[in-house]
């Protein structure tokens, strides 16, 4: 009996380390490090991948992107009536099996967000291996454009992109889908699009640049920021801090300044059965630029220039809120601030009619701030 479990025990263990039945050899896989959707027509989806190629990379050197020899990675697509047929017909010219959990990037071209982006995030979570964390990105025009781009100082597009949103807005998969289903809040995607270097040389390439901001009704593209909205996002969004803006002066000068730290508080009040929004925003900010050669040292005009630094700033965030309301969405979610702390009241009155409802609430803003560093001992009274 002793020697019946012994032999049982050896046999289980050598049945433990038998090893994967399903192991993939590396040799055998393409890793999509991008993926792009377009839509081209009714029932008709581009799907394009940027896949590296390893042999380029071997023999790469240094890790920027560089003037000269071939890329190190090929970009590729093709068309079905969905997502997974379009991965299908690409499958069909790979010699090498499709691998996802090393993509990087997701770029939506803008077509397909203006009529739901939904499906083809779901595409994301029925990929084996796809990774929620994947940066989401919107593109102005074609995805298939943005992912043929050629950017100087990196290898790849992939790379460029996730860089800037570093330092812009920070969208992955798993917020984009929160912010669909979360009750009073709309989901914002930072934009991307290739431009021509602007050098007046031979080596012009396709950059990547990011700057306005996709705002969205649930899974739709709503409409795209400019200008001082676009600043707006970032100041709601907490994502200011060590960005510079331009405070007008005079009819022909400004004066730059560097955003060092801020608060932003929301609060409250139910009034007429609607709730009365305030916006505090209390920002400190360095000199960068004084072209106008203000001087600041004096007292009077420090307090002329803050004063207009307050009111740009408030303008930023109000032209966001009011273009939003208007268009009966909401990036910054108000309605997700009153469905937290006073869940009884937003079911009852409000859920079934926020959007309905947004043109009518008053969102008020105001900010007080202060200029640092502006390169004198003191602040002098005359």
């Amino acid at each position: 009996m002793r020697h019946f479990r012994s032999g049982s025990i050896l046999l289980l263990v050598i049945l433990l380390l038998t090893g994967c039945w399903d192991r993939k050899e590396i040799n055998d896989l393409a890793f999509i490090t991008s993926t792009g959707i377009d839509k081209e027509a009714e029932n008709k989806f581009r799907v394009a991948f940027v896949i590296p190629l390893p042999s380029a990379l071997s023999s790469a050197s240094g890790g920027g992107g560089g003037t000269s020899g071939n890329k190190p990675y090929y970009v590729d697509s093709d068309t079905g009536r969905n997502v997974g047929e379009a991965y299908e017909r690409l499958q069909g010219r790979m010699s090498r099996e499709q691998f996802y959990a090393h993509r990087r990037v997701f770029v939506v071209g803008r077509e397909l967000a203006e009529g739901g982006m939904k499906p083809s995030l779901d595409a994301i979570l029925e990929t084996p291996a796809s990774r929620l964390s994947t940066l989401l990105v919107l593109a102005e025009g074609e995805a298939l454009d943005v992912l043929t781009s050629s950017p100087h100082l990196e290898q790849f597009p992939t790379e460029a992109i996730r860089e800037m949103a570093l330092s812009s807005i920070h969208v992955d998969v798993r917020n984009a889908l929160d912010d669909i289903y979360k009750p009073g809040k709309d989901p914002v995607l930072p934009i991307v699009k290739p431009v021509d270097t602007e050098n007046n040389g031979k080596d012009k390439r396709k950059e990547i640049q990011m700057g306005d901001v996709g705002i969205f009704e649930d899974d739709q593209l709503k409409f795209i920021t400019k200008g001082k909205e676009t600043l707006g996002v970032f100041w709601l969004l907490k994502k200011m801090k060590n960005k510079t803006f331009v405070i007008p002066i005079e009819e022909d000068s400004e004066i730059n300044v560097k955003v060092l730290n801020y608060k932003l508080k929301t609060n409250y009040k139910i009034k007429n059965n609607l709730p009365e929004f305030t916006v505090k925003i209390n920002v400190s900010t360095s000199l960068q630029q004084n072209e106008p050669k203000v001087k600041l040292e004096n007292l009077q005009e420090y307090k002329k220039v803050t004063r207009k630094m307050e009111k740009e700033v408030e303008q930023q965030v109000s032209s966001l809120l009011n273009h939003a309301k208007a268009e009966g969405v909401d990036p910054f979610g108000l309605g997700l601030e009153v469905s937290r702390y006073d869940n009884e009241f937003w079911v009852k009155h409000l859920e079934s009619r926020w959007r309905e409802l947004l043109k009518e609430i008053k969102v008020s803003t105001e900010v007080t701030g202060e200029i640092e560093r502006i390169n004198f001992r003191s602040i002098r009274e005359d």
